[in-house]
């Protein structure tokens, strides 16, 4: 699986439950705005931006960062953290093998440092698509 598979089974799972509550979700191609994440989606009168990574595995070693070289570039990195200064809602979804994990984009920052603990710690596993859909959409993860 590579990001775009990850945004086509996003695209299924959680937009049928997006669908399902009159909401939408949008792939974002903007070559005009830099840094700006993946997907917008709209729910419940609730605005929130995901920006989209995928890792085929868990790193080997307990020391080794889970992005790697694939992780959240400077301008991505910056549009998070003046998206939230200005109190808006932004999230990093991560598919490692096929797990999906979710972080507040908050810490987009220390993002691409975080080891395999760190984003068990920090970051929030997906147990479903409608455990997803809560966690984007509720205002306290």
């Amino acid at each position: 699986m590579i990001e775009k598979d990850l945004w086509k089974k996003i695209q299924r799972g959680l937009g049928e439950v997006i669908d399902g509550v009159g909401g939408r979700m949008d792939r974002v191609e903007n070559g005009v705005v830099e840094g700006m994440p993946d997907v917008s989606m709209t729910a419940g009168g609730v605005d929130t931006w995901v920006e989209l990574k995928y890792v085929a595995k868990w790193p080997s070693r307990a020391n080794t960062r889970v992005l790697g070289d694939g992780g959240l570039r400077p301008e991505q990195i910056n549009w998070h953290l003046r998206h939230q200064r200005a109190g808006g809602r932004s999230f990093v979804v991560v598919g490692i093998g096929k797990e999906i994990y979710l972080a507040d984009g908050m810490h987009a920052k220390e993002m691409n440092s975080w080891v395999s603990e760190d984003w068990f710690k920090k970051g929030h596993k997906v147990e479903g698509w409608l455990d997803l859909y809560k966690k984007l959409f509720t205002k306290y993860l």
